[in-house]
């Protein structure tokens, strides 16, 4: 059996990274992962680290 660790000679072919938000909140409830709006994905992660946000059930918004 040859190994093959290339994951695209295994048949991935759409993999494809996706930048998400884990928001944690100050009265200790569960965290939440949103989506970055599309009008912020330019920001860098130095950028969204720590930043208050507004979270939809879709996506976040830094503000």
């Amino acid at each position: 059996m040859s190994q093959k660790p290339n994951p695209f000679l295994r048949g991935y072919w759409n993999l494809k990274i996706v930048r998400t938000l884990c928001i944690s909140y100050e009265d200790g409830s569960p965290h939440v992962w949103r989506n970055i709006h599309q009008s912020q994905e330019h920001l860098s992660d130095e950028e969204l680290v720590s930043s208050s946000c507004i979270v939809t059930s879709d996506f976040a918004v830094v503000s």
